[in-house]
């Protein structure tokens, strides 16, 4: 289990005593061990989001979206750490066709940033510390989407933002962290509100 801020860094070790029989005693002697350390990765938990109905922005437009008229999303990205320091984390994402970034986010201090050109989201989180979601706050960052459809998306789901991927190193293991989510639709399968309709209308 995760206590406190000082939990983590669990090492496995595995100790075996080698031993050679004296048959003219009839015991057997110790020759040496031979001891094996195995430092346990953490695990780091993305989760991506997004909502029409929202506690962090007001979002406006149709639903479902409608070729021509712009409708906004809020997305949500939040991370979990169990057991060790994560360092040079980094979480991004691709917008959808015809899905534009709206330049609000919280909190005000995230360092978040969109490439226009790439049309990529990065978010530069830094360190992740060990426990993060558990003994210690979530961590999260909100940011706010459109989607203004065009008339060949008609009657399908439009993509608003591709896989969510993260990428860091476990500072105790020394060995490089990822993880990643599926790409989410107009749809908002985790926003009940909307009923499923994300379906581009003309």
């Amino acid at each position: 289990p995760i206590g406190g801020a000082a939990s983590g860094n669990f090492t496995f070790r595995l100790a075996a005593t080698n031993k050679m029989a004296d048959t003219a005693l009839g015991i057997e002697a110790p020759m040496g061990q031979d001891v094996l350390e195995m430092k346990i990765k953490t695990k780091v938990l993305l989760v991506s989001r997004i909502y029409y109905q929202s506690q962090y922005f007001v979002n406006s437009g149709s639903v479902p979206p409608k070729v021509r008229q712009k409708t906004t999303y809020t997305v949500v990205w939040e991370l979990s750490n169990f057991s060790n320091n994560v360092s040079s984390v980094l979480v991004e994402t691709f917008l959808g066709p015809n899905v534009s970034w709206e330049g609000s986010f919280t909190p005000k201090n995230a360092k978040i940033s969109y490439n226009n050109e790439l049309r990529k989201v990065v978010w530069n989180v830094g360190t992740l510390s060990a426990g993060t979601g558990f003994s210690r706050p979530i961590k999260q960052v909100v940011f706010q989407i459109a989607l203004t459809p065009a008339q060949d998306q008609i009657s399908q789901l439009a993509l608003l933002i591709g896989q969510t991927k993260m990428a860091g190193i476990d500072e105790f293991a020394s060995s490089s962290i990822t993880s990643a989510t599926e790409p989410i639709y107009s749809n908002l399968p985790d926003d009940p509100t909307i009923n499923n309709q994300g379906i581009v209308q003309p």
